[in-house]
């Protein structure tokens, strides 16, 4: 099992278009072989000592997939790739992190 940690960076005033987006896709997504978890996420202000400061601007994905080949094959799905062509020029930077447990 691999996890990803995908951040979206919007740029200013464009966070909630992405979101629509995304929630168009999520359901797709969940459905898709080997997709163990797919959540939205945002930043939550807090006042907890050493968390780092909200940035309003973010989103997070929080993912799991039971192979690599798995998100490869979900990187070339007709609704992701049409996620990315609708969202290109509202995105700031993205950061995407793969992980596994150890």
């Amino acid at each position: 099992m691999i996890n990803v940690i995908a951040e979206i960076e919007a740029k200013q005033g464009c966070k909630g278009k992405i979101l629509t987006e995304l929630m168009l896709i999520k359901p797709l997504v969940i459905e898709e072989r080997g997709c163990l978890e797919y959540s939205i996420t945002q930043h939550v202000k807090t006042d907890i000592l050493g968390v780092t400061h909200a940035q309003d601007e973010v989103i997070t994905i929080l993912e799991k997939w039971e192979s690599q080949d798995d998100l490869k094959s979900h990187l070339l799905t007709s609704h992701f790739l049409n996620y990315e062509r609708s969202v290109k020029d509202w995105i700031f930077k993205v950061n995407i992190k793969i992980l596994e447990a150890i």
